[in-house]
């Protein structure tokens, strides 16, 4: 089986509560969705097949113990990122799986650590977040939001206090667009809400800017 991608490589994990973590990148090809702020619109088309076999072995010969299956969206390729996986995590490898929450979660093995994203009104997402994935979430699991202004801010903030979710408040992370939202106005208005969601910001930009393969 293959998985098509558009890159692999080690990286300092820049997202989710495992940021700044060394890891073993892997980016699948493809999206369903087009976001206006996407910081790897190449992955929504580029892309070539490799056999999921050669990239677990990629994977655990990197002398590292995490992977972070990214896109794109892996779940559009859902056979084979689960079998990749499958095989990373009984390698020995930890892995975390970053996805749009527009596509079932139930394939992937239930070790895999798995980052949500929740698609606000600024995301102008084509397809809406599947609520049926809710109960597929476990206590390790996170859910991100990438805010573009105040109006985010506040459609988030409702949506969370609908919501009863598995896993601890501090799980939901709150990232800014920079610049159109500036950092400081996202804390500054979770900090007035006394609200328990972390405030969130990419770090591998921070180190490296937009470069892209890091």
């Amino acid at each position: 089986m293959d998985l098509r991608i558009c890159g692999e490589h080690p990286c300092v994990n820049g997202e989710s509560l495992h940021a700044g973590r060394t890891a073993w990148l892997v980016r699948c090809a493809g999206c369903n969705l087009r976001c206006p702020f996407c910081d790897t619109p190449e992955s929504w088309e580029e892309g070539v097949p490799e056999p999921v076999p050669a990239l677990a072995a990629r994977a655990l010969a990197s002398g590292l113990d995490h992977l972070l299956l990214t896109g794109g969206e892996p779940l559009l390729q859902p056979d084979a990122a689960a079998e990749l996986a499958a095989r990373v995590l009984a390698g020995g490898m930890d892995v975390v799986v970053e996805t749009n929450g527009t596509r079932p979660l139930d394939v992937l093995p239930r070790d895999a650590v798995r980052v949500v994203d929740l698609k606000a009104p600024g995301a102008r997402p084509s397809e809406p977040f599947l609520e049926d994935i809710l109960p597929s979430l476990g206590p390790r699991d996170q859910l991100k939001a990438v805010l573009t202004g105040r109006e985010d801010y506040e459609w988030v903030r409702a949506w969370l206090r609908g919501r009863r979710l598995p896993f601890p408040p501090h799980h939901v992370l709150l990232s800014p667009v920079v610049p159109a939202l500036a950092p400081a106005d996202l804390a500054s208005w979770v900090l007035e809400d006394r609200a328990p969601w972390r405030v969130h910001l990419q770090l591998h930009k921070v180190i490296w800017g937009d470069r892209r393969g890091v």
